[in-house]
């Protein structure tokens, strides 16, 4: 990945602090222009206000940028920043009519968790974004803190269920690391069995197939073709699986694919890629 223009969308609260210090780095890494963009909703925002907010938010992009660059080879380098404010009658709406404008290489997201442990969704504007962009989309949720180094990403986890989705993701996986320092782990989880279709005490399919993970890490292998790369092979709920890895692993990105499940009404797998972007602690880069 070397965007070269990178669109973060903003309500300068602090759930978005993550986003916009992962936005920074990738904007300095690749030497791309950052637009920062805030939509002021009709009749819900003073307008002075909203000017203080984003002057600073800018003081706070540019201190984030000489924090993290000192000591590296960036330290010194121009970050290319625009900023815009419009009025609009919602964010979602506002975000998709100003990615039309800049055409951006990437957008770069904070989500927004609701209280409560029956619910912790994306923020409905968010998730819309997410759903329809026609890039890629990076989001940084609850907790999430800003990776990466001064040449890329040192350590990337990528999801693989071997569909065209997941190639692309590795593709970009290897496009976005570190070439000096740079890991890269591919993770495919075998579905756990069904309880009604438990046998006595196998509760593993690899109980019943002692050869199935190198089997499956052949594939993996196969797919991804040469290089360096650690595969993992495990058995569980993808999603859940993918974060585990990801935390255990130390890896400061998690790179899935996106599916269309009907046209433009939704671009996300529910099941998979839809969680990893809700509930994961760490960058998720959703590839088109």
């Amino acid at each position: 990945m070397s965007p070269k223009t990178i669109l973060h969308p903003t309500d300068f609260s602090d759930a978005v602090a993550p986003a916009l210090e992962q936005a920074v780095r990738l904007a300095l890494v690749n030497d791309a222009r950052l637009d920062i963009f805030h939509v002021m909703l009709l009749h819900s925002e003073d307008a002075a206000s909203v000017e203080r907010s984003m002057t600073d938010y800018l003081h706070k992009a540019r201190d984030a940028a000489r924090t993290w660059s000192a000591g590296t080879p960036l330290e010194g380098r121009d970050l290319d920043i625009q900023t815009t404010i419009e009025r609009g009658v919602s964010a979602y709406e506002g975000v998709m009519d100003r990615a039309s404008h800049v055409a951006p290489d990437l957008i770069v997201l904070g989500t927004h968790g609701r209280s409560g442990v029956a619910k912790f969704l994306l923020g409905s504007e968010a998730e819309k974004i997410l759903r329809h962009a026609g890039v890629s989309v990076m989001t940084l949720g609850k907790g999430a803190a800003a990776g990466g180094v001064a040449d890329g990403f040192a350590h990337a986890l990528v999801g693989i269920d071997f569909s065209a989705d997941s190639r692309r993701a590795l593709d970009e996986a290897r496009s976005m690391i570190s070439p000096s320092r740079g890991r890269l782990t591919l993770l495919h989880a075998v579905a756990p069995i069904a309880p009604m279709t438990y046998t006595g005490d196998v509760r593993s399919h690899f109980e019943l197939d002692p050869d199935l993970s190198s089997r499956v890490e052949q594939q993996v292998r196969q797919l991804a073709g040469p290089g360096s790369y650690d595969v993992v092979v495990t058995e569980g709920p993808a999603a859940a699986e993918i974060m585990r890895v990801a935390e255990e692993a130390g890896a400061d990105v998690i790179v899935v694919g996106s599916r269309g499940l009907s046209g433009w009404e939704r671009v996300l797998v529910g099941s998979v890629t839809e969680r990893v972007v809700r509930f994961a602690r760490k960058p998720v880069l959703t590839v088109r």
